[in-house]
């Protein structure tokens, strides 16, 4: 087992899209507004107990999570894809469907005792991270702000999660590490199984800067997290635009100030693109059989801009299939496309003269931030 995976293991207690984009950031709390302990009531009320059944053992898997914002009037809890999907690889490449959850699996806002939560199904978004879809209800869910500031050593963090399926914790610690494999950062906070997906929160900004991915068994030093710096470009498919912020301070600089409101302007400016591909099999074809990978190349199409999120596809297919919606990348900052398999074949018995497979793409575009030139405007108005 290599040392990634391993993590995984330690801490589990038995074997166990239509799209409407916000354009708008969340407003992060002061420091001065919330004192030196980032645990508003608001903010406890968000974490997540996770139980799911176990095929070992008549009691269930404990595991944490927490709910966060999604694009438009979606709602995520946000955990590990060991909690949330055992049976699945946390290691696997993600892909854009949404994976069922386990029959009885069961979700409590808050606490033991707390209210229940509806899930749909769940996106794994690699890395052993993944978004769980909730139902819309009519009261607002709290939420957890996230942010992809960059962690250093002795950072001050703390960790909220279910250990050996009793009550909430919240356990407080350092970063005494940031160079793991995966960009895993290490810190020196005890863990116990069923802390696993749990929120870290810097201090004392109170913004969700990793998830706990695993740990030793009542051993300090050794609780590792996966930074939300490392899984933003990922979970901006389906989350909103996210900050490297630790708060919202007045004592912001005039740069930093005209640097983050450029940043956020740019990714507010969202424009919608449909896309309509197609295969025809049959009369006018060269074969009975065809087949053909489509790429939407926004760097081609449109330089400049990328995707903003989730894409939608709808589909119309006879004596065919349309194959899964993958994402591409450049770096580690855009979706630059997506790419999709479209198959008829009218070669079989008894099937009709002709096929086709047909797919409509629905999304939106933002535009790329050049953050050089940024700061560069932004130092000449100062």
């Amino acid at each position: 087992m290599n040392s990634v995976l391993s993590v995984y293991s330690l801490e589990l207690t038995t074997t166990a899209f239509g799209l409407l984009l916000a354009n708008t950031l969340q407003v992060l709390p002061s420091a001065a507004q919330q004192g030196a302990n980032p645990w508003t009531p608001e903010r406890t009320r968000a974490v997540v107990r996770i139980e799911v059944p176990n095929t070992a053992g008549p009691n269930p898997v404990v595991g944490t999570g927490f709910i966060v914002q999604g694009i438009g009037d979606r709602y995520f809890v946000l955990t590990s894809t060991h909690v949330v999907l055992p049976n699945y690889d946390p290691a696997q490449q993600p892909s854009s469907d949404c994976l069922p959850l386990l029959p009885g699996t069961r979700l409590v806002q808050g606490n033991s005792g707390g209210p229940t939560l509806t899930p749909r199904c769940a996106y794994h978004l690699g890395s052993d991270t993944s978004l769980v879809e909730l139902e819309p209800r009519d009261d607002r869910y709290p939420v957890l702000v996230l942010s992809s500031r960059p962690l250093v050593e002795n950072d001050r963090v703390s960790l909220a999660g279910f250990p050996l399926s009793y009550s909430r914790v919240i356990r407080s610690g350092t970063v005494s590490l940031t160079t793991g494999p995966d960009q895993t950062i290490v810190t020196d906070i005890t863990t116990a199984p069923g802390m696993s997906g749990g929120p870290y929160l810097l201090s004392p900004g109170g913004v969700v800067i990793g998830v706990h991915r695993g740990g030793a068994k009542y051993t300090a030093g050794f609780a590792h997290m996966t930074p939300i710096s490392f899984v933003r470009t990922k979970l901006e498919v389906y989350v909103r635009p996210i900050s490297n912020l630790v708060e919202a301070t007045t004592g912001e600089g005039n740069v930093a100030k005209c640097r983050r409101e450029k940043e956020e302007q740019l990714r507010a400016e969202l424009q919608p693109f449909t896309r309509r591909l197609e295969v025809h099999c049959g009369p006018g074809s060269s074969s009975s059989k065809v087949q053909e990978e489509f790429v939407y190349d926004v760097t081609k199409e449109k330089p400049g801009y990328a995707i903003a999120g989730f894409v939608s596809h709808t589909d119309n297919v006879q004596f065919g299939r349309v194959g899964m919606l993958r994402y591409e990348t450049n770096n580690a900052e855009y979706i630059t496309g997506v790419r999709i398999t479209l198959r008829c074949d009218v070669s079989m018995a008894g099937a009709p003269k002709e096929g086709w497979a047909e797919s409509t793409l629905s999304g939106y575009l933002k535009k790329a931030i050049d953050k050089k030139a940024i700061e560069k405007s932004c130092e000449a108005m100062n």
